[in-house]
C-alpha cells in the first residue's frame, strides 16, 4: 500500500453525494485491499458496499478469524486508516481515522 495519497475528508466528499447528513451512507461498488497486522501484515482483497464521510461498510474476499480491530484501507488509489466498528460474517463496519 505504498506510494499512495493519504485520504483527506476533501477526497472523500468528491465520492459522496453533497446532503449534509453527518454520516449519510452511499452505496458503491469498488473494490480496494485491507492491510493489518503490523511488521507482517497481511493483506485482504474486499468489495466496496457503502462509503460514507465517517467509515465505509466492506465484504472481504476471505474470510478474517480474528477479525484485527485496526486496518490501513486501499481503495480509488487512496488509503485510510481504520478501526473496526462492527463486523458480520464477512462484511464489516469500518471507522476512518483521520489525523
Amino acid at each position: 500500500m505504498e506510494n499512495k495519497t493519504q485520504l483527506l475528508r476533501s477526497e472523500l466528499q468528491t465520492l459522496l453525494d453533497t446532503e449534509k447528513r453527518r454520516a449519510k451512507r452511499t452505496p458503491v461498488k469498488r473494490t480496494g485491499r485491507l492491510a493489518f497486522g503490523g511488521l507482517t501484515p497481511g493483506i485482504v482483497g474486499c468489495q466496496i458496499l457503502d462509503l460514507s464521510e465517517t467509515g465505509v461498510r466492506v465484504r472481504t474476499f476471505a474470510t478474517l478469524d480474528p477479525v484485527p480491530e485496526f486496518f490501513s484501507i486501499e481503495f480509488c488509489d487512496v488509503f485510510s486508516r481504520a478501526r473496526l466498528r462492527w463486523s458480520k460474517d464477512q462484511e464489516l463496519g469500518l471507522e476512518f481515522i483521520f489525523d
